[in-house]
């Protein structure tokens, strides 16, 4: 059992000598962590975002009887294309976020690249199915 863990931290060692040199972060290294995150995950960040936004806005102006009620459906097209433009312009400009924090030099480059398409694509999805109620519903119509 002990000559196992001895021979995959040797391995782990001759990894981390082996990429000392190139540049290229292992695991352990001080990998940018936060801006790599952020590069990926922008597009759901601002899916959420939009979806919080609808359902307070939707909250708050039908609850209480206020003016600007009927406002409710064009205020949510709007936010809705904003959000989808946002979406489909981190689907683009992914690779770029990604060369920007440096995800160009880790060996998962090409994993973070997809992973962070697909959470673009997913987003923008997400972002026109949350605002696509503004559409078919009035201004504060309940389906209860």
């Amino acid at each position: 059992m002990h000559e196992n863990d001895d021979r995959l931290r040797s391995a782990a060692r001759d990894t981390a000598a082996n990429h000392a040199g190139k540049g290229t972060p292992v695991l352990g290294s001080r990998e940018p962590f936060l801006p790599l995150s952020f590069a990926t995950l922008a597009a759901p960040l601002l899916w959420a975002l939009h979806f919080a936004f609808l359902y307070l806005l939707e909250g708050f102006l039908c609850e209480a009887p206020v003016a600007g009620a009927e406002a409710v459906p064009a205020v949510i097209i709007i936010a809705t294309l904003i959000g989808a433009t946002l979406c489909a312009a981190s689907f683009f400009a992914g690779d770029a976020w990604l060369r920007r924090v440096g995800a160009l030099q880790l060996e998962s480059h090409a994993f973070l690249r997809i992973t962070q398409r697909l959470l673009a694509g997913l987003s923008f999805v997400a972002v026109m199915w949350s605002g696509a109620g503004a559409l078919m519903l009035g201004p504060c119509t309940f389906a209860y």
